[in-house]
């Protein structure tokens, strides 16, 4: 592993609480704050180069619990605001600094203290948890699929607190190399709502190249032509099927309601090779890459098998296809989801989380309360996929109560209860158990003893654990 490595390792620990203090004039700040995108607020058809202007920071003062343990600080430091929609705020701005943009020899120094020359803070707008991001991130990682890490930072701006932020690696160069085998030669794209693998969306110049040899998007245009002339076998050429099929179904189970497969949007697209000038299908094996995890696990949302990306669509029109993704779905409900693994991995990393968050200030108790519900309801979702219901011990826990009635009592039929949206490509999660004997269904009374109503409106909800 490379000494680079090593120090982003350190600096992006999740118990290492980073603090970043920002000292500029406050007129440049004030523009900051209240700068809109050029092209307007969530204006996804805007290609009309940055959407923010850079600014200049009279000084950065850096520091961590662990790296960098003492602080440093540099002087002349870039600072632009990003995010352009959902999370786009006047009051608590989303910012990326760049320690060299104005110094030059500021980058060996700060690439020497922390493996990288800028960072990404993020304002959790969209998150009340503040968790969402790294908890989304490390169970992405237990699929084994690529993600960045992330921790927590507090940012202070001439003096004024201005709250947690999440502090995400940035997907460069060493990032690339750490996750791909070492090789950060090929060509990187951002997907942002809207765009996918289609010869149109391409040509228009809509999808943002971030790195590599060969920023004409040939090795894109080859991929998606491949794709419209010969679906699924055509996909097949260009990209690592199997890597989709996890993050379809890790998608999917994790409510990530804005990412690819359902919204095409939130998505790094990596072609694994080494970029050449003229790319034929043979030099090109694309690799999705998830971001923007801070709304999935969302109470008020289904579990939906995302149907908008093309690649989703032929996977769904597919017998074989689907049948895989339904085999990823139901692995992942056996092993990073199962009862056992929650309450020793899963559960203890949330908490681990939580007190992290309140080291740096923050204590939304009940909004990460709620969210570790959702978690639970992961297994849930992901059988109602199936059509299933496990065998193993697992139990039905009312939603409401908590009272708890075994999946092995033959006395019940579980029926999963109707989705918000209506529509199969959607789940809740939740069931109402029907009695075997009387066609009637469970529910509780005032001392939470088992009842039984005619109406599965009145009937309680329940979930698998």
């Amino acid at each position: 592993m490379s000494k680079t490595q090593d120090r982003l390792n350190a600096f992006y620990g999740i118990d290492n609480l980073i603090t970043v203090d920002i000292k500029m004039p406050e007129d440049q700040w004030a523009s900051l704050m209240a700068c809109e995108p050029r092209g307007g607020i969530c204006n996804f058809e805007y290609a009309g180069g940055p959407r923010f202007d850079w600014y200049k920071a009279s000084s950065v003062t850096i520091s961590g619990t662990h790296s960098p343990k003492k602080s440093v600080t540099f002087k002349d430091v870039g600072i632009i605001k990003k995010s352009y929609c959902g999370s786009f705020s006047k009051t608590k701005p989303s910012v990326r600094l760049d320690f060299a943009s104005n110094v030059k020899e500021n980058e060996d120094v700060v690439e020497k203290l922390i493996g990288t020359k800028s960072i990404t803070l993020n304002n959790c707008k969209q998150d009340p948890t503040y968790i969402r991001q790294p908890l989304a991130y490390e169970l992405f990682r237990h699929a084994e699929i690529p993600t960045p890490r992330c921790n927590f930072a507090k940012m202070i701006v001439n003096g004024t607190d201005m709250g947690v932020f999440v502090n995400l690696e940035q997907y460069k160069k060493q990032f690339l190399r750490n996750n791909f085998d070492g090789n950060d030669e090929g060509n990187l794209y951002e997907l942002d709502a809207g765009d996918d693998l289609d010869a149109a969306i391409i040509k228009a110049e809509k999808i943002s190249f971030e790195s590599g040899g060969a920023e004409d998007q040939k090795d894109l245009l080859v991929a998606a032509e491949a794709i419209a002339s010969d679906g699924l076998t055509g996909a097949k050429k260009v990209i690592d099927y199997n890597a989709f099929i996890k993050l379809y179904a890790m998608e999917t189970i994790m409510k990530h309601r804005d990412g690819f497969t359902v919204n095409t949007n939130n998505t790094y697209l990596y072609n694994d090779v080494r970029a050449v000038d003229n790319p034929t299908i043979k030099d090109i094996n694309l690799k999705f890459i998830p971001c923007g995890t801070d709304q999935l696990l969302r109470e008020v949302k289904d579990f939906e098998m995302g149907s908008k990306a093309i690649l989703a669509r032929l996977v769904l029109d597919d017998r074989k296809a689907k049948a895989d993704l339904l085999s990823a779905i139901r692995t992942f409900a056996t092993t990073i989801f199962s009862k056992s693994n929650h309450d020793k991995v899963v559960k203890p990393y949330i908490d681990r989380l939580e007190a992290l968050v309140a080291c740096a200030g923050a204590m939304p108790e009940a909004a990460i309360n709620s969210l570790r519900h959702e978690v639970k309801l992961v297994r849930s979702g992901a059988y109602q996929h199936l059509g299933e219901t496990p065998t193993d011990g697992t139990v039905f826990v009312a939603r409401i109560s908590g009272v708890c009635i075994p999946t092995s009592n033959s006395e019940y039929i579980p029926e999963p209860t109707a989705s918000t949206f209506g529509r199969d490509l959607f789940k809740t999660g939740y069931f109402t158990l029907k009695c075997k004997a009387t066609g009637k269904y469970v529910t509780f009374g005032a001392e939470k003893e088992v009842i039984q109503v005619e109406e599965t409106a009145q009937a309680a909800q329940f979930y698998m654990y």
